[in-house]
């Protein structure tokens, strides 16, 4: 009877300590992981650097600094002659998209990939590139999965970037 005890209070004591939650917290790949997969790579008229990148040709011609990263699967970068420019460069394979913004258009973007979720990035990136500063919400949601009151947001977004874009900021440089 006491070994049944013994027992019965180490099975509870194990339960409650294995059962108790923890304190992990879930990030995201670091700014290292985009700048080495894009430095791998070799595009047509794409330099890079460390932390910058240098474009010739398009209208995206320039040189950028990293400002951040999206999740760890494109890059947004500040043109170095401090203009308020950005180029946003999302890696697909064989194909490096970039899209040309200046800060207000950079932080509709942001507000829309925080809607879809980051793995959703890409299609963000062409959806709004490809589109002639005419996009749709279906053009930039496509799988991702976001209620009706999200798509009114990401309509709100597209608002500030529709008819004010180059038709020529979005540019795909293949290897």
């Amino acid at each position: 009877m006491k070994r049944a005890k013994v027992f019965y209070i180490i099975f509870i004591l194990i339960t409650i300590l294995s059962c108790r939650q923890t304190n992990l917290t879930k990030t995201g790949p670091g700014d290292d992981f985009f700048l080495d997969k894009l430095a791998k790579d070799n595009w047509a008229g794409v330099n890079v650097s460390g932390n910058t990148i240098s474009i010739t040709g398009g209208n995206s011609e320039g040189n950028y600094t990293l400002d951040s990263t999206i999740a760890g699967l494109g890059g947004i970068y500040k043109d170095d002659k401090n203009n308020g420019d950005y180029v946003i460069a999302v890696p697909d394979g064989s194909n490096l998209h970039t899209i040309k913004v200046n800060e207000e258009e950079k932080n509709a973007i942001n507000g829309i990939i925080d809607i879809v979720g980051e793995e959703n990035a890409l299609g963000v990136i062409t959806g709004i590139g490809q589109n002639d500063g005419n996009t749709q919400v279906d053009d930039v949601v496509k799988n991702a999965n976001v209620t009706d009151k999200e798509k009114e947001k990401i309509q709100e977004y597209l608002d500030i970037l529709n008819g004010k874009g180059d038709p020529d900021s979005y540019q795909k440089y293949p290897i």
